[in-house]
């Protein structure tokens, strides 16, 4: 149950960030910790950001 439920809010959150990204053909593996579990959509997508920003993927 949790683990569809982050599957489905890091879906959305990426969904959200799709236009800030500057590169094309790469792969993103999320591994979801224990303390994901009470995350909210903000703090996904603020946590993503962060990912990509330093994979330097975002414009």
């Amino acid at each position: 149950m949790i683990r569809h439920r982050l599957k489905r809010l890091y879906l959305e959150a990426f969904r959200s960030l799709l236009q800030t990204i500057s590169k094309e053909g790469f792969d993103i593996v999320i591994i979801a910790r224990k303390g994901a579990a009470g995350m909210s959509y903000a703090e996904a997508v603020k946590e993503l950001q962060k990912l990509l920003a330093r994979g330097k993927l975002i414009k």
